[in-house]
């Protein structure tokens, strides 16, 4: 806590410094030497993600944007959650550990998963990162060409359906007017570096952005090395006067990154160091994904426009884990080596219509979505039989037997999932005077998911089988103008999480195949009450008090040995407060802050399964009231930065906070509160057409050992991920203009 009680207090002398000019501002009469354009002001925050394509100020909802500014402000540009830190209400923690991606959480929604990205909506210039049945993941996105990063948190989330959590929305710069070819290189700790190309411009009624990148370390830990190649492309196309199109393609590639795995509490001593079953098995993971996506925008009239958007792509994963030889030879068992493939490919259709209604504007969305998805899953075991006196690494089972582990080996599963998602929804928004907007929208989804099992064996009979998902997720919001300075809002809706493929993946019970098909969706309501302040024109606070209860959570009954098997608890309650401020408070300088409270909490008992041996029906006891692991109950963000008259220094310091976090549902363990700090330099030329730039950046600069991210209910006790020590980045960016 004295980590927060310090970041607090730096937040609450930015916050001071505000209110106090905002008073001089209102009282002190200007001096006639006085220079108004000293103190930049703060330009407006116009959003896309909540379809009304309005500035943030006059939205009833919580939502963040992150500028291009802010996005390469000495950055390494690898992971999106360097800049997600000023979010409040949203947790971005990289694990570094490529071979997982970023655990991402909203409001707690999110939190317990080990992979990828759950109950929250991504989408890259309108193009999903999610699969059909809800599973994200953010590897794909391209921060080298990224223009603005918008977070949707609390109701406003129901108009997307199937995510209670909330949306991040990244949209990809466009091209022009001038061509521009941008070269980015940057190294530092950890034999890490980052090499990019970038053209940009427009000819006529065509723009494109190209960027390529790769970037590779060898990682703070043990066994954490990695290399991750990123294209992304996005042309747009004026087909008319009323008609726009817009072809994105991207692609990323990640061959076989490393899998360190987590520690346990006295594990935390060698924070480096590994289990000795991540080197036996050598843990890894390869990931190779493709999408294209086109975006088709046509203005009938001055009231009705229409949307056409349609994509398809194909992800492939293999994933060696580290499971003993004894849990995988059983005939029920999957072996230890992941294998799929997905193709997927989905459309949305949306009318828009706009007219004034009596005293003001009327805006009304009509739409639908259709996603398909393909996997063939199959499972191998992580071993074959040793042709060699001493193979290295060295597996002995039971029997003495030699065994190589760490090659792909017999297959163990193979199964078709064919799933289908198609929803419709109606989203309205209506001014009845100046000083009062009303929001409302409702979602229809249905998810179907179709497994056929062709791997039959003795011991291991067909698991078939097919389940339904449906729910309708309306949303209701009133925003009211006090004055020009302060809106207050309100808001509610009903959300709405299908289980996930990986969620179903196995089945409850350990000694059976097959998948759990008996998993049901969680279903939530949430409640929002926030304003929105412009202390001045160059100060800006947005504060919400929020409440999301939920039943039939989706919480972890098992994980352990790469397997994590998923049950339904009873409810969940969510209660919290988020801060945000921005301020240019004086000529070149700049603060931001942002204030989490959450407590994220049972409130049914319930039985969970937390030994690596527990089978059937057997578990321990979760009290009611327990803390929803994974989910700190404080977070704080501060950043402080000045920038020369002419632009051509910019520096900063930021520092990040966080409380403790429980680790299990027991609530035994928790990874310690922590708050480390950065800075960052940069220096700007131009030079003919050239602008030239240098940085350089220190991540934990105090150099403390602290716990990054967190693996809920491993069965091992291997729950937590160390955080990088004190590491340094160096980086050069040349543009030139033709």
């Amino acid at each position: 806590m004295r980590y927060l009680a310090a970041c607090a207090g730096s937040c609450a002398v930015y916050l001071g410094l505000g209110v106090l000019q905002t008073v001089a501002a209102q009282t002190t009469p200007a001096s006639p030497n006085a220079n108004p354009a000293s103190i930049a002001e703060l330009p407006p925050v116009t959003i896309s993600v909540t379809r009304t394509d309005g500035k943030n100020f006059e939205t009833p909802a919580s939502v963040n944007a992150v500028d291009r500014a802010q996005i390469e402000d000495a950055r390494p540009l690898v992971n999106i959650s360097e800049m997600l830190g000023s979010v409040p209400g949203l947790v971005a923690n990289n694990r570094g550990n490529y071979a997982q991606d970023l655990q991402i959480s909203s409001r707690g929604f999110g939190a317990r998963t080990a992979f990828g990205v759950r109950g929250i909506r991504i989408y890259v210039d309108g193009i999903p990162g999610n699969s059909p049945d809800g599973q994200g993941q953010v590897s794909h996105i391209d921060l080298g060409s990224a223009k603005q990063i918008e977070v949707l948190r609390g109701p406003f989330s129901s108009i997307y359906g199937n995510s209670s959590g909330g949306v991040i929305n990244v949209t990809t710069q466009e091209g022009g007017p001038d061509t521009v070819a941008t070269t980015s290189l940057s190294g530092g700790s950890f034999d890490s570096y980052r090499v990019a190309q970038k053209i940009s411009g427009a000819t006529g009624a065509f723009n494109y952005v190209l960027d390529v990148s790769r970037f590779a370390t060898d990682g703070w830990r043990d066994h954490s090395a990695a290399r991750k190649d990123n294209l992304n492309a996005r042309f747009g196309f004026k087909l008319g006067a009323d008609t726009q199109a817009v072809l994105v393609l991207n692609r990323v590639n990640l061959p076989d990154a490393q899998d360190p795995q987590g520690v346990t509490l006295a594990g935390l001593a060698n924070a480096q160091a590994v289990p000795p079953a991540v080197l036996t098995f050598d843990t890894r993971k390869s990931t190779l994904q493709t999408q294209l996506g086109l975006d088709i925008n046509h203005r009938i009239n001055a009231e009705h426009s229409l949307k056409l958007m349609g994509y398809g792509g194909q992800r492939e994963v293999t994933q060696y884990q580290s499971i003993t030889l004894g849990a995988q030879t059983p005939p029920t068992s999957a072996g230890g080596v992941i294998d799929f493939e997905r193709d997927y490919k989905g459309m949305e259709g949306r009318w828009t219509f706009k007219r004034n209604l009596t005293n003001g504007p009327l805006l009304l969305h009509a739409g639908f979505t259709a996603d398909r998805l393909k996997e063939q899953r199959r499972g191998f075991e992580n071993f074959v039989p040793s042709t060699t006196i001493n193979p290295d690494p060295l597996c002995i089972n039971g029997s003495s037997r030699l065994f190589t582990c760490g090659v792909k080996g017999r297959l163990r599963r193979d199964e078709d999932n064919n799933l289908k998602a198609n929803d419709q929804y109606l989203q309205g928004q209506w001014w009845p005077s100046s000083a009062i907007s009303l929001h409302a929208g409702v979602r229809r989804s249905s998810i179907t998911l179709e497994s056929q099992d062709k791997y039959i064996v003795t011991g291991n009979p067909n698991d078939s089988g097919s389940v339904a998902y449906r729910g309708t997720t309306p949303m209701l919001g009133v925003l009211y103008n006090l004055n020009d300075r302060v809106n207050l809002y309100a808001s509610w809706g009903k959300g709405f999480d299908a289980p996930t493929l990986n969620e179903i993946a196995y089945n409850p019970d350990s000694t059976k195949s097959g998948l759990n098909l008996t998993l049901k969706p969680s279903r939530s309501q949430q409640f929002e009450l926030g304003t929105k302040l412009r202390l001045a024109t160059n100060a800006y606070l947005q504060a919400a008090v929020f409440r999301a209860k939920t039943e039939d959570e989706i919480v972890v009954l098992s994980n352990n040995g790469g397997r994590s098997r998923f049950q339904n608890a009873g409810g969940t309650k969510r209660d919290g407060l988020e801060l945000a401020y921005d301020n240019q408070f004086a000529k070149g300088w700049k603060a931001q802050g942002a204030y989490t409270y959450l407590r994220a909490s049972y409130t049914d008992a319930f039985k969970a399964c937390f030994s690596t041996t527990c089978t059937g029906t057997q578990g321990v006891a979760v009290a009611a009231g327990n803390l929803i692991p994974g989910v700190p109950k404080q977070s704080v963000f501060a950043d402080l930065s000045w920038t020369s008259d002419d632009g051509g220094i910019q520096a900063g310091v930021e520092w990040r906070a966080t409380s403790k976090v429980t680790v299990n549902d027991l609530n035994t363990e928790s990874a310690p509160g922590y708050g480390t700090m950065a800075a960052r330099v940069s220096f700007t030329q131009k030079v003919g057409n050239w602008t030239l730039r240098e940085f350089f950046r220190m991540d934990n600069l105090l150099n403390k050992s602290y716990v990054g991210s967190v693996i809920v209910n491993q069965a091992s006790a291997q729950y937590y991920e160390p955080a990088p020590t004190r590491a340094w980045l160096l980086g050069f960016v040349g543009s030139y203009k033709f």
